[in-house]
């Protein structure tokens, strides 16, 4: 499998791509009382409560309530992150990730696992294609650990329940709505990844606010790569099994949000957005060079695995260390 150079470690965009056009929108006021014309609230009764779980295409989905959270992180904190760690960060990596700012989010539903190469082949058989079957574009670059066997897609030996790496964003977007989903917004993942709705915390990495190497996947001692941490060692040397490190689900349960694979989201990516990001339900910009990446990889440490870090990359470029999840409106 091709490795990607250490250079790569953190995909980006080039510093030199178009600003991409941010979409300014209203932001819609909150009902807090009756509106006339709009059904009372004394009438049949409450609403039939949300489902915490959704089977999805065989993929367990998990409920996340409606909710204001905070987004983003001053970025001096992720600056004392990489210091921690011996790291010297670019300043321009990290600065994406500021202001903080407040955002509310209809409820939606967000699998519990990154999608594994095993499901990502069955999608594959359906649609025969990886090279032009995701919106006319290659589902999957090289390095997969999924392959065209003869008229069939088949995954290497040991690596069913691996997530499928090596995925283009359209590949990643065409899966989830074959699973009649889609990719989770960028405040939707955050959100998922990094909010405790329970005395409304916000956590820096999925399992609190200090890393732990035993409860992510990262490059650590079992790493080959230059930025290897040699303080933990997860027992994998590149991707693990999706759910390996229960300890480090996030708040409403989520596995792997930090570290295993970095995961697409729908978001264009746009290092200024959040200086113009509504705070309803925020989209991302209407266009861009490339789609927001989250969540770090075994090929990183920290603080690429923070829940607030974030990056992009083109939609149609990928590599052994970037995967994704799929979500859905509640």
């Amino acid at each position: 499998m091709t490795q990607p150079a250490p250079s790569a470690a953190i995909p980006t965009v080039a510093a030199d791509l178009p600003t991409p056009t941010i979409a300014r929108r209203a932001t819609p006021t909150l009902p807090t009382t009756a509106v006339a014309g709009l059904p009372s609230l004394d009438g049949p009764g409450p609403p039939t409560p949300l489902p915490a779980k959704l089977d999805s295409g065989g993929a367990t989905m998990l409920l996340v309530r409606a909710d204001f959270f905070v987004m983003g992180v001053d970025p001096a904190v992720l600056a004392e992150e990489c210091a921690l760690f011996g790291r010297q960060c670019d300043a321009a990596l990290l600065q994406p990730s500021a202001p903080q700012h407040p955002v509310y989010l209809d409820a939606f539903y967000i699998d519990d696992t990154e999608v594994t190469n095993a499901a990502y082949a069955l999608y594959l058989n359906e649609i025969g294609d990886h090279e032009s079957g995701c919106e006319g574009r290659a589902c999957l670059t090289s390095g997969s650990r999924v392959q065209r066997q003869g008229d069939s897609y088949e995954v290497q030996e040991g690596f069913a329940q691996h997530p499928v790496h090596s995925v283009t964003w359209h590949g990643a977007a065409a899966y989830c709505r074959w699973r009649e989903a889609r990719l989770p917004t960028e405040a939707e993942w955050e959100m998922a990844a990094g909010w405790q709705a329970d005395g409304n915390v916000k956590t820096l990495y999925p399992w609190g606010n200090i890393f732990d190497g035993g409860l992510a996947n990262s490059c650590d001692a079992t790493c080959t790569q230059s930025q290897a941490n040699g303080a933990y060692d997860d027992g994998y040397a590149e991707t693990a099994p999706v759910g390996s490190f229960p300890g480090g689900r996030s708040a409403i349960g989520a596995h792997d949000m930090g570290g295993n694979v970095w995961e697409w989201v729908a978001d264009w990516f746009s290092p200024r957005y959040y200086a113009f990001s509504p705070q309803h339900n925020p989209q991302g910009p209407s266009e861009g060079a490339g789609r927001v990446l989250r969540g770090g990889s075994w090929f990183d440490s920290a603080p690429f695995a923070a829940t607030v870090f974030r990056t992009g990359l083109p939609p149609h470029e990928s590599n052994d260390s970037i995967g994704f999840r799929c979500a859905a409106s509640a």
